[in-house]
């Protein structure tokens, strides 16, 4: 024992002799009781609120946004957001004059009761409850017993994730009812006697006997801005962009012929709100086709993603073909089709607009229509513009090729209305329009594009017609078909030519340097390019009007023509057509032989009249 105790006498000098040379050196040590907070903790506790003003925002048609927040913060500090935004990958950014850092996490916070779905067995722990316990008929004054202590990790976060395509167990459970879980609870009553509820849902009723509390707490996900360096005279506003989804916009147009000459066209928009409830300064609905790589893929800035789900939700983006967009972005309505071939001969690709009027060009274009406020869920319809302008109604007959890219006559029924893989703007549920049809022309009369939506036309109060309105620069000719024109009387045929039996036998051969023309002396003869025999065929084609209807007709026709069109054969037009080669040559030896054209011209008919126009081309047949 005397030597125990001795031991312990040297270890505690040694002891005493440790701390007084940390003395002498200026080190202290700290107790678990004194050690400073974590900044995590820290965090927690210090971060004030703050809110933020919706400066803008921008609004696709394929659903994406572009938001911009303002904040001011009066000093530094750290200061909590509660509504994350969620961006999309690669998108969001903290633009500030003094330095920010910016943590996500969730925490657990007081938030309004009114707000949220009670749970009486956690919201109201420890407070006095009158409750009808299973079995009984009278109710019992009883307290919920603390159970544990825990971090919520039986709670639920109820945060609505903006990305559906999101694999993740974490966020399928995200909104889960608590209260509609079974487990148990400790009640203490007031004789002292406690009671183990196996399922508390299987209470009948539960009333609290003193004040209804305001708030409960809730883990919530949160944005932590760290603030340094603030000027406390004049504080400092920083701000927020970033892209998400949820909200979207779709146009439609009302045309109103108020005479022969004159026209009424109203573009008005549909805002459909998914997203969360806002009030913006200013709202831009952008019309373009644009190039977002990584939409569907949520910020790791995000709460609650964890490394898997990001890098799997990128492996998808890069899978999914994002160069060519998703589907929803493909239908005409929705994205901002330029017509493959609209009904007027014009080149379908947009012309410069004279000025851009700072919106970026004509590809991508944002129209402000000001301040709007709305409700989750909710939607308005608004009118952006109405202007008027002159018009011209005509009729409108695409005539297609009636062959294919090596001579010969197609089989199918439907290859015609898809010859060299263009169609016209007569589209509609994906039938092309072979017949005549009524059109509207006109310019585009607004100070912005017209883009891709609806269009009904009416005549004072008479319905005439819905058709699709394609994308048009400002000033630019636009054709809207409106019906059917039944009282114009249509047919086109084509036979090949016969020639002398004596002038066959002959042949002409070219090499790899041969150029689709014209060849006169082989007609009916046999063309050897490159060792690929054709038959050079002539066709004599017939097309027949007729007007039934008694007022005067202006026609409009596009004949397509795999081959060459013979300009002095064309007899009985009212002008020479215009003939234009649509189609570069391709790398295959038989698409060489025969270019593909338009040949386009108006006719004017009077009432009942009726009018043949004959025309010939020359086509090389593949042997």
């Amino acid at each position: 024992m005397e030597t125990r105790a001795i031991k312990c006498f040297l270890l505690s000098c040694l002891s005493f002799g440790v701390l007084l040379w940390f003395e002498a050196a200026g080190i202290t040590l700290a107790s678990d009781a004194d050690a400073p907070a974590s900044h995590s903790e820290a965090a927690s506790t210090a971060a004030v609120p703050i809110h933020g003003v919706l400066e803008s925002l921008g609004v696709f048609k394929n659903g994406v946004l572009v938001v911009r927040e303002r904040y001011h913060v009066p000093t530094s500090g750290l200061f909590r957001v509660t509504a994350p935004p969620f961006p999309v990958h690669g998108t969001f950014f903290i633009q500030s004059d003094v330095p920010i850092e910016t943590r996500s996490r969730e925490e657990k916070i007081d938030v309004p009761v009114s707000s949220e779905k009670i749970d009486w067995t956690t919201d109201f722990c420890g407070r006095w409850l009158s409750v009808v316990l299973p079995g009984e008929k009278e109710p019992r004054v009883v307290r919920v017993m603390q159970q544990s202590d825990d971090s919520g990790e039986n709670e639920s976060v109820d945060v609505d994730v903006p990305f559906s395509n999101l694999i993740s167990s974490r966020y399928n459970m995200a909104r889960t009812d608590v209260s509609s879980l079974n487990k148990s609870v400790l009640l203490q009553c007031e004789n002292g006697e406690t009671i183990w509820l196996a399922d508390s849902s299987l209470v009948s009723s539960v009333t609290l006997k003193d004040e209804v509390p305001t708030t409960v707490s809730r883990i919530k996900p949160v944005l932590i801005f760290d603030v340094k360096d603030v000027d406390p005279d004049h504080g400092a506003t920083f701000y927020l962009s970033y892209l998400t989804r949820q909200a979207s916009w779709a146009p439609q147009y009302r045309v109103l012929l108020k005479d022969e000459k004159e026209l009424e066209i109203e573009q008005s928009a549909i805002l459909i709100n998914d997203w969360r409830d806002f009030s913006a300064e200013e709202t831009f609905l952008y019309s373009g086709f644009p190039q977002i790589a990584l939409k569907n893929t949520l910020s790791p800035l995000s709460p609650g993603i964890d490394l898997q789900q990001f890098f799997n939700s990128l492996n998808q983006s890069s899978n999914s073909g994002q160069t060519r967009d998703s589907a929803y972005m493909t239908q005409a309505i929705i994205s901002n089709v330029v017509s493959p071939r609209d009904f007027g001969g014009e080149p379908a690709l947009p012309t410069l607009a004279e000025e851009s009027s700072g919106n970026g060009g004509v590809d991508i274009y944002s129209q402000s229509v000001g301040a709007k406020a709305l409700r989750k869920g909710e939607r308005v319809l608004f009118s952006i513009d109405k202007k008027s302008t002159d018009y011209k109604r005509i009729v409108r007959w695409d005539i297609f090729d009636s062959r294919d890219y090596n001579g010969r006559v197609n089989s199918s029924p439907d290859a015609a209305t898809t010859s060299y893989g263009r169609t016209t703007t007569g589209q509609t549920d994906g039938s092309t329009f072979t017949e005549p049809w009524d059109v509207v022309v006109f310019r585009n009369p607004f100070s912005f594009p017209i883009t891709t939506g609806p269009a009904s036309i009416y005549s004072n109060k008479t319905f005439l017609g819905q058709n699709t309105l394609y994308w048009r620069n400002p000033g630019e000719k636009t054709f809207l078909p409106v019906t059917k024109a039944l009282g114009v009387r249509v047919n086109s045929s084509e036979n090949e030519r016969v020639f002398d039996s004596s002038l066959a036998g002959r042949e002409l051969r070219f090499g790899s340097d041969y150029t689709p023309s014209l060849h006169p002396q082989a007609w009916g003869n046999v063309v050897i390019i490159n060792s690929n025999r054709f038959r050079c065929a002539v066709i004599d084609a017939s097309i027949e009007l007729v007007n039934q209807r008694n007022e005067e007709v202006e026609i409009q026709i596009c004949r397509r023509v795999t081959g060459i069109p013979i300009s002095e054969s064309f007899e009985g037009f009212d002008e020479k057509p215009e003939i234009v080669r649509r189609t570069d040559f391709r790398p295959y030896y038989y698409y060489y032989a025969n270019p593909h054209s338009e040949a386009t011209w108006t006719t004017t008919l009077k009432p009942m009249e009726k009018r043949v126009l004959k025309f010939s081309y020359q086509v090389l047949v593949l042997l």
